[in-house]
């Protein structure tokens, strides 16, 4: 089975008029009993460009904070088709150190765009719960619940997307800190595509 890597570029836009962007790397072949390591960029602002990594459409990491990680394989079948997707920052790739462990005698690199649809229709906080509603999600997705923290958006939760729908309404409980607390929404889809919801804020006295 050849292995394959994708580059897929795309422009994530929030619902105000402030633009992100992500890309996805995609490496796919059959597993041979051995892990994947990856070299990870570091950004300007000094963090990491890994936002999220997927095994066979499972998320097995999130943000991770270190110049090099393991994809952990181990659950895997010897031979089993594997696809490992890595999110990461736009114009800072990862570099797979080892991508022979996964069986396969070609590379191919292609890139490739998709349009970006925002589901979230409102997102709203109270003493103990975020609240988000989406519209027309395709179902197969990750949202990532992240708070703003001395600047940074950091990840609090994960909680897995709903079967496709025309609307749905997610629930999460928080526990806020003294002061002002900064929340948003962040939606990897099925294909790797990222949007975040509008930002909001809650003050506890």
């Amino acid at each position: 089975m050849r292995i394959q890597w994708n580059i897929l570029c795309l422009a994530t836009t929030i619902m105000s008029t402030t633009a992100l962007a992500s890309e996805v790397l995609i490496i796919s072949g059959e597993y041979s009993g051995k892990n994947l390591y990856v070299q990870n960029p570091l950004l300007p602002d000094n963090r990491f460009s890994t936002e999220q990594v997927f095994v066979n459409d499972q998320l097995v990491l999130s943000n991770p904070m270190t110049s090099a990680f393991t994809v952990n394989l181990s659950h895997l079948a010897i031979n089993q088709p594997v696809e490992v997707r890595i999110i990461h920052r736009e114009r800072y790739q990862p570099r797979i150190i080892n991508p022979h462990v996964l069986h396969g005698n070609t590379i191919n690199s292609t890139a490739s765009s998709g349009p970006v649809v925002n589901v979230f229709r409102w997102i709203n906080v109270d003493g103990t719960t975020l609240r988000w509603l989406t519209h027309g999600e395709r179902g197969g997705g990750v949202f990532e619940v992240q708070r703003k923290l001395q600047g940074q958006w950091v990840s609090l939760d994960t909680i897995p997307a709903k079967p496709q729908s025309d609307e749905s309404v997610y629930r999460v409980l928080v526990a806020h800190e003294k002061g002002q607390n900064g929340y948003r929404i962040k939606l990897t889809d099925r294909d790797g595509y990222v949007t975040y919801s509008d930002p909001i804020e809650y003050k506890l006295r």
